[in-house]
């Protein structure tokens, strides 16, 4: 059952990195190896497909069993090994746990639902964050982290990030999830788009600044005789400032009309600027 954690990063982000391999070293239950790949894009640029580059490199010098992407903006908590490493047995092939104060509604345990079912919730909408236990041998299979990246989205299933793009394809080749129904690890929100550590090194209150900037204000779901507020639910899906998931009766918790076409309305606000937008059922909703 052994583990290698891989971590891709640019030089510009030292201090995260040191923080998430102190976050390596420090668990009760080893790790068999930790790679590390720091390399500057080209041209300076960062990108969705530069880091499936850092990634699939990492993933060529992987000779354990499990590899576990980490993210260098993200921490282990001390015992997040310990915890995982008895889920990683014949009957599971994506192993992934809570980050600490994760939403509720984002608390979903698939561990016993079938691989079709689990991509087409994927499909809907990401639940699962990006710091996961992957079998080596059947993330090879899949070709590892895709590169067909183009106009936003990945071209084999039309999402926005990479995790999110991996897990759906992990899915449909499919993998046995299992959910370790525990907090183990950090989520700083953090992705390629933030170009350094002085990015992290603000006062909390202007990082709620920054994430105040897209904010959902009202969120309907169904007909104009027969909705519901999903306010919260749609709140629980912003990340990193922007909203991404299908507008589907699964991902609301409810079907308002049955057997009728229904609608998402929401309004929110960019740096406080409101703004309103009507999807369809079943339409990609993909915010500002």
């Amino acid at each position: 059952m052994g583990i290698t954690v891989i971590t891709p990063s640019i030089p510009e982000r030292r201090r995260l990195l040191v923080e998430a391999m102190e976050s390596v070293q420090l668990q009760t239950s080893p790790v068999e190896a930790h790679l590390i790949r720091v390399q500057q894009p080209p041209g300076g640029a960062l990108s969705t497909a530069h880091t499936a580059t850092q990634l699939n490199a990492l993933l060529t010098a992987v000779d354990t069993e499990w590899v576990a992407p980490l993210g260098d903006d993200d921490i282990y908590l001390p015992d997040h090994i310990e915890k995982i490493r008895p889920h990683l047995g014949h009957d599971a092939d994506v192993v992934y746990s809570w980050p600490r104060d994760e939403y509720e509604w984002l608390r979903i345990d698939v561990s016993d639902w079938p691989p079709p079912r689990v991509a087409r919730r994927l499909e809907e909408g990401n639940f699962i964050r990006s710091t996961t236990t992957i079998r080596t041998e059947l993330l090879r299979q899949i070709g590892g982290w895709a590169v067909g990246y183009r106009d936003g989205v990945f071209s084999e299933t039309g999402v926005p990030y990479d995790d999110w793009d991996l897990l759906i394809r992990l899915a449909r080749a499919g993998a046995r999830f299992r959910c370790v129904p525990f907090e183990t690890w950090i989520y700083r929100v953090g992705d390629w788009r933030h170009n350094s550590d002085e990015e992290y090194s603000e006062a909390p209150e202007d990082k709620r600044k920054k994430a105040a900037n897209f904010r959902v204000l009202d969120a309907r779901y169904g007909t104009e005789e027969a909705f519901i507020d999903v306010t919260t639910v749609v709140a629980a899906y912003v990340t990193n400032g922007q909203l991404a998931f299908q507008a589907t009766n699964d991902v609301f918790g409810g079907d308002p009309a049955v057997d009728q076409n229904k609608e998402f309305q929401i309004i929110y606000s960019v740096d406080g600027e409101v703004e309103q937008r009507l999807f369809n059922e079943q339409s990609w909703v993909r915010l500002p």
